[in-house]
C-alpha cells in the first residue's frame, strides 16, 4: 500500500514538474518572439537577458537591461529591469512589478520616473479570446524628474477596470455581453511642476500639492477588450457613465456626475452636473490654463463680470450647473459655450 502511494507521489511531482518546464519554456519563448516582432516592425525591443524560475508554483520572469524605441512616435523606454509573476496553476492573472527607477523620453523630452512602488495585475476569463475580466494598477511615492527643469510627483495612486457582472457572464465575443466596464481612479497629494502651479494660482493662495482627486465611472465599448485587440484598431467608447467624480484643491472643490453617449460623428450626447465650490476663482483658474475654447472663454468672462455687479452673487461661493450635449456643441441652458467634447472617431464615412 504505502508503495502505491509512494508511486503515485512521485508520478504526480514528475508530471507537475515536466508541466513546469513546459510552462517555462512557453513564457520565456512567448516573450522572445514578442520582442523579435516588434524588431520586426521597425521598432527596438532589447533585454540583456529574459528569466524564469518559481518552480513549482510560480512564473517569476525577470527581464533585465529593457530598452523599448518607437522611432515612429519618438517614444522610448528604458529600465533596469522588469518582472512579470504568474501562479503555475492560474496563468490566467499576471502581475507586473517596474523598477524604483525608470527613463521615458520622447518629443516632450527625457523623464525620470522615481517611484517607492508601481505595480499592476490583469487577471483574464478563462477562455481561448482572454477577455479581460480585471486591472488594476498601484504606485506610490512618485516622482518625475524632466531634463527641461520641472518636477511631479504623486503620493500615491489607485486605478482599476473591470468588467460588469453582465460582462463576465459573456462569453467574450460581444455577442452576449454589453462590453461595460466599471472604472475607478484615485490619487491623492499630486504635485504640479511650478511653472503650471504659478499659471493656475499666480498669488500663491492655494496650497502646494492638489489633496485628491478620484473618479468612480462605467464605460461601454464597441467591443470587448481581448486578445483580438492586437489584430486592429483600439475599441472605441460608445457609452460613459460618470457615477462620481471630484476633485480638491485646498478650499476649491469640483464634483460631476452624469451621463453621456456618443453620437453618430462620435461626440458626446447628454448631461453632466457640475458643482464647484469657490466657483469664480476655479473659473479664472481654467480660463488661465488656456484649455478654454474661445466660447466658453468668452462665456466665462461674461459670467464674471456679471458676477461681480451683483453684491449677492458675489457673496456666493458654490455653484451647481448642468452642462447638456448636443448637436456637437455643448450649452449652458440656451448658451452654447463651445463643441462637445469627442468620445470616439465616429461612424466611417460611406463608400
Amino acid at each position: 500500500m504505502m508503495r502505491r502511494l509512494l508511486f503515485i507521489v512521485l508520478a504526480a511531482a514528475l508530471l507537475w514538474s515536466g508541466y513546469w518546464w513546459v510552462g517555462q519554456s512557453a513564457q520565456k519563448a512567448a516573450i522572445d518572439g514578442w520582442l523579435e516582432a516588434q524588431r520586426q516592425r521597425g521598432r527596438v525591443a532589447e533585454a540583456g537577458a529574459v528569466r524564469v524560475r518559481g518552480f513549482p508554483n510560480r512564473f517569476d520572469t525577470t527581464l533585465t537591461e529593457v530598452t523599448l524605441v518607437d522611432p515612429a512616435s519618438g517614444l522610448s523606454w528604458t529600465a533596469p529591469f522588469f518582472r512579470i509573476y504568474a501562479l503555475s496553476y492560474a496563468p490566467n492573472h499576471v502581475i507586473a512589478a517596474w523598477p524604483g527607477s525608470q527613463t521615458l523620453s520622447g518629443p516632450f523630452g527625457r523623464l525620470r520616473i522615481d517611484s517607492r512602488e508601481m505595480m499592476a495585475s490583469v487577471r483574464f476569463r478563462a477562455s481561448t479570446a482572454l477577455a479581460l475580466a480585471e486591472a488594476r494598477a498601484e504606485l506610490s511615492g512618485l516622482r518625475i524628474s524632466a531634463d527641461a527643469g520641472w518636477t511631479a510627483g504623486l503620493a500615491d495612486g489607485q486605478a482599476a477596470l473591470r468588467a460588469t457582472p453582465e460582462a463576465e457572464t459573456g462569453d467574450g465575443s460581444g455577442a452576449n455581453a454589453p462590453n461595460r466596464y466599471q472604472l475607478f481612479l484615485r490619487a491623492s497629494a499630486l504635485d504640479l511642476p511650478e511653472a503650471l502651479r504659478r499659471r493656475l494660482d499666480p498669488e500663491g493662495d492655494l496650497p502646494d500639492t492638489i489633496g485628491a482627486a478620484r473618479l468612480r465611472a462605467t464605460v461601454t465599448l464597441d467591443r470587448p477588450l481581448d486578445r483580438r485587440l492586437a489584430d486592429g484598431a483600439a475599441p472605441a467608447v460608445t457609452a460613459l457613465e460618470i457615477d462620481e467624480a471630484e476633485v480638491g484643491w485646498g478650499p476649491l472643490r469640483l464634483a460631476a456626475s452624469g451621463r453621456l453617449k456618443a453620437d453618430a460623428d462620435g461626440l458626446a450626447a447628454g448631461s453632466i452636473a457640475l458643482e464647484a465650490l469657490e466657483w469664480r476663482q476655479q473659473l479664472r483658474m481654467a480660463r488661465r490654463s488656456g484649455l478654454m475654447p474661445p466660447p466658453a472663454d468668452a462665456w466665462a468672462e461674461r459670467l464674471l463680470a456679471a458676477s461681480e455687479t451683483t453684491a449677492q452673487q458675489s457673496a456666493e461661493t458654490d455653484l451647481n450647473m448642468t452642462l447638456r450635449f448636443r448637436g456637437g456643441r455643448t450649452w449652458i441652458g440656451p448658451i452654447p459655450v463651445g463643441p462637445a467634447p469627442r468620445l470616439n472617431a465616429g461612424a466611417p464615412p460611406p463608400a
